[in-house]
C-alpha cells in the first residue's frame, strides 16, 4: 500500500521511516503517559528520540518496533483493565509482529513464558489447579496469528514452506557473544536510554505498583536475548532499533522515581541527559549520515555505468535502489535464501548462481560472507573499482571487465 501510494525511492522510503518512528514515539507516550504522567512520557520521548535517529539503517527493523509498542500498550490496557480477552489481543499482535521482522519470534517465546511462568506460580500460590484466562487467552491469539502468518506466505511463496522445515540448530554456546552484542550495541546505539533502563531494571524490584509491568518487560528484554542466542547466530546492528520502545518505558520508571523523589532535581537531570544526548549525537553523526546507504547509492549509481545490463551483479540490499531497472541485480543475502530452500552448503550455492559481477560492501552490518570472497578468488575476478566510505570500503569485482572500462584498483574516496 505504502509503495503504491507513495512510490519506492530513497526518499519515500526515509520519510516511510521517520513517519512510522513519529507513530511509535506517539503510541509509546500515550502508554507512558497513563503508567507514569504527562511530563514523564514527553521527556522520554524526547531521550528515545535521539536512539532513532542514530538507527538510521534504511531497513524493516523499524516495522518491528512499532508492533513492539503496538503488544506493549495492548497489555498495559490488559491488566489496567483486568479482563481476560483483552490478552487474545497481545498474543495476536505478537504472532504478527513476525511480519515486521522474523526474529521477533523472540519476545513471542519470551512473551509466552512470561505469561506461563506467573500461570505456574499462582497455581502455587492457590495449591490447586486454577484457570489462569489470561495465559489461555495470550496464547490462543498467538497460535492464530502465526496460522495466518504461515498461510498468507504459503499462498505467496511456496518455498516458504522449505524455510518453515529448516531443522533449528540450538547452540548455548552462542549466548554469552549474543548478549556481549546486545550490552555493546546498546551502549553505543542508546547509552542514555540504555543506562535510564538499567535503573528502571533495578527499580522494578522495589516499586509494587509497578511490578508487574517492569518485570514483565524486563524479562521480556533478558529472555528475548537468551532465545535469540539459543536459537540464531548473530546480533545484527539494526535489531537493536526493536529494542527501543521497552527501553523507554523502563527509562520512563526511572524518570518517575526521580520525579517523586525531588522533582526540581529530576528537571535538572533530564536537561543534563539531554546535553549529554546531543553532545553524543554530534560526536557520532559521520557514522549516523554513513547509516542512510547515501555511499552505498552513489557506488550503485557509478557501477551501474559498468556492468552490462545482461549480466548478474551481487551487492547489497540498498543498492536496488539504483538497480531496481536491472531484471540482473541481487542482494548478496539470496545466497542464504537459497541455501534454506535447497540445503546445499553455500560453496555450492555461489557456484550455482555464479555472478559475473560482485560489489563487497565492507561497511555493511554483516561482514562479506567468506563464500562470497572465495568465489571471488577461485574465478579470479579482476579489481575494476575501489571506494572509501566512512564506513569502509566498495570493491567492484568483474569476470570480465568491457574493452572500454579502465580498470582503477586505487582507492578514492567518496565526497
Amino acid at each position: 500500500i505504502w509503495q503504491n501510494i507513495f512510490g519506492s525511492t530513497f526518499e519515500a522510503i526515509r520519510f516511510g521511516m521517520f513517519f512510522i518512528a513519529i507513530l511509535i514515539s506517539a503510541l509509546t507516550w500515550f502508554g507512558i503517559k497513563i503508567e507514569f504522567g504527562k511530563k514523564t512520557a514527553w521527556q522520554i520521548i524526547i531521550l528515545g528520540g535521539f536512539a532513532f535517529i542514530q538507527l538510521n539503517f534504511i531497513r524493516r527493523d523499524v516495522w518491528a518496533a512499532l508492533w513492539l509498542s503496538l503488544v506493549i500498550l495492548c497489555y498495559i490496557w490488559a491488566y489496567r483493565h483486568s479482563k481476560a480477552w483483552p490478552h487474545f489481543v497481545v498474543g495476536l499482535l505478537a504472532g504478527l509482529s513476525l511480519d515486521g521482522h522474523p526474529n521477533m519470534y523472540r519476545f513471542g517465546m519470551a512473551l509466552g513464558l512470561i505469561y506461563f511462568i506467573d500461570y505456574i506460580l499462582r497455581i502455587q500460590e492457590a495449591k490447586k489447579w486454577i484457570w489462569y484466562k489470561p495465559f489461555y487467552y495470550l496464547a490462543a491469539g498467538g497460535i492464530l496469528a502465526v496460522a495466518i502468518y504461515i498461510t498468507f506466505f504459503l499462498n505467496v511463496a511456496p518455498t516458504f514452506s522449505k524455510g518453515l522445515s529448516s531443522p533449528i540448530t540450538w547452540g548455548i554456546e552462542k549466548v554469552i557473544p549474543l548478549l556481549g552484542a546486545h550490552i555493546t550495541n546498546a551502549m553505543h546505539y542508546s547509552p542514555i536510554l540504555s543506562g535510564l533502563a538499567v535503573v528502571g531494571m533495578f527499580l522494578t524490584w522495589r516499586i509494587k505498583e509497578y511490578k508487574t509491568l517492569g518485570r514483565t518487560l524486563t524479562l521480556l528484554l533478558i529472555m528475548g536475548a537468551i532465545i535469540l542466542g539459543l536459537l540464531y547466530d548473530r546480533y545484527r546492528i539494526h535489531y537493536q532499533e526493536h529494542l527501543i520502545v521497552p527501553l523507554m518505558y523502563l527509562g520512563a520508571l526511572a524518570l518517575w522515581k526521580l520525579h517523586k523523589i525531588s522533582p526540581r532535581s529530576a528537571d535538572w537531570i533530564f536537561v543534563l541527559l539531554f546535553v549529554a544526548s546531543s553532545a553524543y549525537l554530534l560526536g557520532d553523526i559521520r557514522n549516523i549520515e554513513s547509516q542512510n546507504y547515501k555511499d552505498a547509492l552513489t557506488v550503485a549509481r557509478e557501477a551501474k555505468t559498468i556492468v552490462p545490463e545482461d549480466e548478474m551483479i551481487i551487492g547489497v540490499d540498498p543498492m536496488w535502489f539504483e538497480f531496481s531497472t536491472n531484471p540482473n541485480f541481487r542482494e548478496f543475502n539470496v545466497a542464504i535464501q537459497y541455501q534454506n530452500d535447497t540445503g546445499l552448503p553455500l560453496e555450492e550455492i555461489w557456484a550455482m548462481l555464479s555472478p559475473d559481477n560482485i560489489i563487497v560492501d565492507y561497511g555493511y552490518p554483516l561482514p562479506p560472507p567468506p563464500e562470497m570472497l572465495a568465489y571471488i578468488e577461485e574465478q579470479e575476478m579482476i579489481l575494476v573499482r575501489c571506494w572509501n566510505s566512512n564506513l569502509g570500503k566498495f570493491e567492484l569485482w568483474m569476470r570480465t571487465p568491457p574493452e572500454d572500462v579502465e580498470i582503477e584498483p586505487e582507492c578514492k574516496n567518496i565526497d
